[in-house]
């Protein structure tokens, strides 16, 4: 029994997949276990056809569903499927309750999510949009659009990585997609192409929405996915996987769900026999005409008498003659060469199938035209040239030929063979051509000569910097054995520097051990070298100071700082405590991790004697201080008694003063008691409006006595008080006084004038009445015959609103310049005898030492001016509308 090429190819190739799969079974047998274990929890889509898609049962189905029961069943595993929409079912997976995904695009975005098998299909992504409008040919293409994805679809995760500004629109099927879609919402849809194309079958929406070509910013490549960590579930997949295939059942599988939409690419094996039939039928075929027109030459020549016969001969070989050049053009038509006939007039004849695709005409177009209308005219005069030698020579051409067909609109290079065609009188007649497009190779050639011309320069360069490593070698090992030398200088000179250094130098590693100490350190302590290194720095930290030293250390550890310096207390080995003041670094590995600590130690022990004895000096230093500012208030409030006693003269005078009214009114109604009981009008009515009137007489007595008392009693505590009120009080003590010695007085706040202030009420009356007498004797010096004395007191707050301005304003023609800044000085006076010299002194004491402001003096227009500044209260008292 005979068998053809083709069968026993595919026989073999079949012998072949059926032992690979036997081996694989042998290799990697079902697990006796799989039934006594639960079975494995997959998840599938509910729409996302031909892959996964829920039949008229509820059932899973699709492509990926079968394919995954399939490799279950040959590798022994029970399984239980659970559909859903895919942001569900991949939200079960991620919680660990679905074991495996039969479909997943693999991703960047998803190397971490799962482990995955080998890929079992592999497909591209289109965008769709609605007829008519602009094919969206790439992602780039989609900025400013409004496209529509699957969500958590790979194509959803890959527009939103790709960093191009578009608007994703996210829905839960491809089907809902492609709905929005055709209602005219949205710019397009970005979506496997073969699953887009099924959906719109599935919906009838193929007249309204079109895909663009496969994108090639990514594709999908689609796996089983299992939870991560799950390798040996994952390596079962690969195998039975590879097992479905060499038994054929994944063609089967693929061509039931595919084989419709996607007919999978097979070795041509048919076509090439045919081809090779052809070629071999076209060989014998030309043997055959050949040895036809040789016969048909000699019984022309031997039977010219018997021309009925002859032409009957001659009629059946021309049909066969022409059968035969049928088949052969038809040969030539499956060539995979462009071939054509010109004649002498460079005019082509004839050409097969693939050139009259190229210029895009029928045979009859061809026939009688020139290059120049196929071809650019900057491009065909090189080879009609050579046409021209063929034709006129007889020369065969083999060259390459650059043109530019207008049906192609850009440059070609074809190896070029021409040979003339000759008649049986050995006469040209024309040129037979065949071209093969070699632009591609031609480009590959190119680029090779590029990079091996890349690749001489880069060796080139290699040399030259290969010459200059060798130099810069020789210098380097010279700078390094140099280097050497000044290390091992700068060495020993660390060394005498840390073992003679003045303050402890130590070296301790991150468990909190010495590893290297100087003498000095040595010496703070107590104790040898040896016995140091064998300890730990926290067993000769004081316990006070260990916590607060170990958290510090600890942070350098955890890379929070890098150093600190503390003060702490060590004990020594004689039990004696050093006091120290610390600065620690540390030295960290590549990892970052602490390599060793550099510990700075230096005894401050005399210095903390020395703050102590200043510490105590300070106490005493303290309360001599408030001691003196106790004798010194007290010497104040002397003096301040002082200068109203000194004014006590007026005082009893203004009081006498004040009685007498009262008193003449008292002795009248006495006087008067008498008559109206001589005269019988002493009766209740009059007694009572007797005992009225005597007692509002003593009443303003007493006030007037209150009043003044409250004058001199001395302020203890400081208060919050009202500046015009006070000065208005005191004004009214006094006022008599000044009208008797002609001096009139008068006091002015502009409303909404803050008047309140902290300080002692008393003084500062005593202080007004100070300035306001100052001014009255400078008034009645100046004005014995003179016009009226006035003296005004106006308040105002500066522009800042914090402070309350008194200006004491007189006309008793100033204070002399030479005089002036000596007025405040204790025990100066310009009065002579009659004055004490501490008035002025006292006032500006009181207030500048006790209540915080200032007082000075200038001199204006007819008089003297007095300023005192006071703070302002935080409980404001604002004068009142006029």
């Amino acid at each position: 029994m005979r068998i053809s090429n083709c069968n026993l190819h595919r026989l073999v190739q079949k012998l072949g997949l059926s032992l690979i799969a036997a081996i694989i079974f042998l290799w990697y047998p079902a697990d006796s276990k799989a039934q006594n274990t639960p079975p494995i929890k997959v998840g599938s889509e509910i729409d996302f056809p031909p892959y996964a898609i829920v039949d008229a049962n509820g059932h899973a189905s699709g492509f990926s569903v079968e394919l995954i029961r399939e490799v279950a069943a040959v590798m022994g595993l029970s399984i239980d499927i659970h559909s859903g929409e895919w942001n569900d079912i991949l939200l079960e997976f991620k919680k660990g309750n679905i074991e495996l995904l039969p479909l997943v695009a693999l991703s960047k975005q998803r190397a971490d999510m799962a482990a995955f098998t080998k890929p079992h299909t592999v497909t591209y992504d289109s965008f769709f949009t609605r007829k008519g409008s602009q094919p969206i040919n790439s992602i780039a293409d989609a900025k400013g659009k409004e496209i529509i994805v699957m969500s958590s679809d790979a194509a959803h995760e890959q527009l939103a990585a790709s960093g191009v500004s578009v608007r994703i629109v996210e829905v839960k099927t491809i089907p809902d997609a492609m709905r929005q879609l055709a209602q005219g919402r949205h710019d397009a849809v970005l979506v496997s192409k073969l699953i887009g194309h099924m959906v719109l079958r599935k919906l009838k929406l193929d007249d309204a929405i079109i895909s663009g070509p496969p994108i090639n910013d990514y594709n999908r490549k689609f796996a089983f996915a299992v939870q991560k960590g799950n390798t040996e579930l994952r390596d079962k997949l690969d195998h039975g996987i590879a097992i479905v295939r060499a038994t054929g059942k994944y063609d089967a599988i693929y061509g039931k769900w595919f084989g419709d939409i996607e007919p999978r690419a097979e070795f041509p094996w048919r076509k090439i026999i045919w081809i090779i039939i052809i070629i071999c039928t076209v060989l014998v075929l030309i043997s055959i005409w050949i040895q036809m027109l040789r016969r048909q030459v000699e019984q022309r020549t031997a039977e010219l008498q018997k021309e009925v016969a002859a032409r009957r001969v001659m009629e059946t070989d021309l049909r066969q003659s022409y059968e035969g050049n049928k088949r052969l053009l038809d040969a030539l038509d499956n060539v995979a060469a462009y071939i054509f006939i010109k004649d002498m007039e460079l005019r082509y004849v004839y050409a097969n199938k693939l050139t009259l695709e190229l210029f895009n005409c029928t045979m009859d177009e061809l026939i009688g035209s020139t290059d120049a209308r196929f071809f650019s005219a900057g491009t065909i005069e090189g080879f009609l040239a050579n046409d021209r030698r063929v034709i006129e020579n007889g020369e065969v051409s083999e060259k390459e030929e650059e043109t530019m067909p207008k049906s192609v609109g850009k440059s070609i290079v074809y190896w070029a063979v021409k040979r003339p065609i000759y008649d049986a009188a050995g006469k040209i007649y024309g040129l037979c051509g065949v071209s093969t497009d070699i632009t591609e190779r031609k480009r590959m050639e190119e680029e090779l000569k590029e990079l091996n011309k890349t690749l001489t320069d880069e060796l080139v360069e290699r040399r030259k910097i290969e010459e200059e490593l060798k130099t810069y070698k020789d210098e380097l090992e010279d700078i390094v054995a140099k280097r050497t030398e000044e290390l091992t200088e700068v060495k020993d000179r660390f060394r005498t520097a840390f073992d003679f250094s003045t303050v402890g130098v130590a070296i301790t590693s991150p468990e909190k051990g010495w590893i290297e100490v100087n003498a000095e350190v040595c010496r703070m302590l107590g104790y040898t070298k040896d016995e140091l290194i064998s300890m730990t720095w926290t067993e000769l930290t004081h316990p006070d100071d260990l916590e607060a030293d170990v958290r510090l250390f600890n942070r350098v550890l955890d890379g929070e700082i890098s150093g600190y310096i503390f003060e702490k207390r060590f004990i020594c080995k004689n039990g004696s405590i050093v006091f120290s003041s610390i600065f620690i670094n540390c030295k960290r590995s590549s990892d970052g991790s602490v390599d060793y600590f550099i510990a700075i130690l230096q005894d401050i022990s005399g210095r903390k004697r020395m703050e102590e004895e200043l510490k105590r000096l300070n106490i005493n230093l303290e309360n001599a201080v408030v001691e003196e500012t106790q004798k010194r208030r007290q010497n104040e409030q002397m003096l301040i008694q002082q200068s109203k006693m000194a004014q006590m003269g007026e005082m009893i005078s203004l009081i006498s003063h004040q009685w007498r009214q009262p008193l003449n009114a008292i002795s009248l109604t006495v006087q008067d008691i008498k008559d109206a009981y001589n005269y019988g009008e002493l009766n209740e009515r009059y007694i009572q409006g007797i005992v009225d009137t005597t007692m509002g007489q003593v009443n303003f007595m007493s006030k007037t006595m209150e009043d003044f008392r409250n004058f001199f009693k001395p302020s203890k505590d400081r208060l919050q008080f009202n500046v015009k009120c006070t000065i208005e009080e005191l004004v009214s003590m006094f006022e008599e006084l000044f009208k008797k010695s002609g001096v009139d007085i008068s006091i002015e706040a502009k409303p909404g004038t803050i008047l309140t202030t902290n300080g002692y009420p008393n003084e500062f009356k005593q202080v007004i009445l100070n300035l306001i007498n100052n001014s009255k004797d400078a008034i009645s010096s100046k004005h014995e015959t003179g016009p009226q004395g006035l003296i005004g007191i106006n308040i105002i707050n500066n522009e800042e609103r914090d402070k309350i301005i008194v200006l004491i304003k007189d006309n008793g023609g100033g204070i002399p310049e030479d005089i002036a800044e000596k007025i405040f000085e204790p025990y100066y006076t310009t009065k002579g005898e009659k004055g004490t010299g501490i008035g002025l002194y006292m006032s500006k004491t009181i207030i500048e030492t006790n209540m915080g402001g200032t007082l000075t003096v200038r001199n204006v227009d007819g008089g003297a001016e007095f300023l005192i500044t006071l703070g302002i209260s935080n409980f404001e008292c604002v004068s009142p509308p006029s």
